[in-house]
């Protein structure tokens, strides 16, 4: 069971309909930032809250942490869709 938050929030969680993503990559290597890239429908009910280099976005396998970082940039998609890309925590300080 996955689960997504943004800040506080959750905006995706696989057992709930509601809470959906059209698609979502984790990049993780050893030493290395990471890289999260996920989709979001405009008709999500928390779009609204993501904010460029402010939110923190943190997602769980079951009740582990396996990637936190924040959205770097997002793009506007042809069919009303939102893709964000966040960047690990290790960038932070860069």
């Amino acid at each position: 069971m996955f689960r997504i938050y943004a800040d506080n929030t959750l905006i995706y969680d696989s057992s709930l309909d509601l809470y959906t993503i059209a698609k979502g990559q984790i990049e993780r290597e050893i030493n290395r930032s990471g890289k999260f890239v996920f989709t979001l429908y405009s008709d999500h009910p928390h779009i609204d809250q993501l904010q460029e280099l402010k939110t923190i976005i943190r997602v769980y396998r079951d009740n582990a942490l396996i990637f936190r970082g924040r959205i770097l940039y997002y793009v506007d998609g042809f069919y009303k869709d939102w893709s964000f890309t966040c960047e690990g925590e290790l960038s932070f300080l860069v």
